[in-house]
């Protein structure tokens, strides 16, 4: 994810922009990365991301509560979806989904795969404190592994590790690994 060929593209509605502007700032900070904050809201935002995704930087989108992510390529869905009227929905590696709807504080890091080779960082929170709470998990050190996805709680917080809901990481074929955690 941080080796990226272009800046990062963080985008967001006009809710986050300020968590948009602090993982940017991590991002200047830590690596000395660049970063574009585009707010998702404007109609000019999807042009960007077309215009970005030719020229070959990751992208990291920041979702907050009733949103909708699409599928990844043409004809495949992506094993982790947040669904519009049911949150967030997991495809474990035995096919079953898993619903986690719009609980308080509920949030999830994914990474996955665009087109011309690029990742990208999904950070969605059925709420504020959710989406907060899944931006601290942005990768900011090299060398440390980390999940390829995390689903975290509000108990997260207080618990830590311990209350969180999910996590793993995708095989080859970018489905849920079978070693996967997911309660």
């Amino acid at each position: 994810m941080l080796d990226t060929r272009g800046p990062f593209v963080i985008s967001t509605s006009n809710q986050s922009v300020s968590l948009a502007a602090q993982v940017s700032r991590n991002l200047f900070q830590y690596y000395g990365a660049d970063a574009k904050i585009v707010p998702s809201d404007q109609r000019k935002a999807q042009d960007e991301d077309q215009n970005h995704e030719m020229r070959g930087g990751n992208k990291i989108k920041l979702l907050l509560g009733s949103v909708e992510t699409t599928s990844w390529t043409a004809g495949q869905t992506f094993p982790i979806v947040i669904d519009r009227h049911k949150g967030l929905l997991i495809q474990d590696a035995r096919g079953r989904s898993l619903s986690y709807g719009f609980q308080d504080g509920l949030g999830v890091i994914f990474l996955r795969p665009l087109r011309h080779e690029q990742l990208e960082v999904v950070i969605w929170g059925s709420d504020p404190d959710g989406l907060r709470m899944a931006a601290r998990l942005v990768p900011m050190l090299t060398g440390v592994g980390q999940p390829d996805f995390i689903v975290v709680s509000k108990d997260c917080a207080r618990n830590g590790a311990a209350a969180v809901r999910a996590l793993g990481y995708f095989n080859y074929l970018w489905s849920v690994s079978e070693r996967s955690l997911i309660l």
